[in-house]
């Protein structure tokens, strides 16, 4: 399996192309998990990068899963405008 750091960006370029993402394998990703480890986690600016992806893409649906990884009020605020 591909670390988090290289499916967010893996995932991020296909979302920015209004597209779902896709595996390796070609198989689509039916949801976003992004369990942060205690090595590995996304910041307030990768979510807002996320967001920006999402707002631009009418494929994806969801779920999306941040658990994990310690976001501020600034990653919400960002998930807000993706979600309205």
């Amino acid at each position: 399996m591909t670390n988090l750091p290289g499916r967010f960006e893996r995932d991020l370029l296909f979302l920015e192309q209004g597209q779902l993402p896709l595996e390796n394998s070609g198989r689509e990703v039916p949801n976003l998990e992004y369990q942060g480890e205690e090595h590995e986690k996304l910041s307030d600016a990768d979510v807002a990068r996320l967001a920006t992806a999402l707002c631009k893409n009418d494929q994806f649906v969801g779920p999306l899963d941040l658990v994990g990884n310690e976001l501020t009020d600034l990653a919400a605020l960002a998930l807000a405008k993706a979600i309205e």
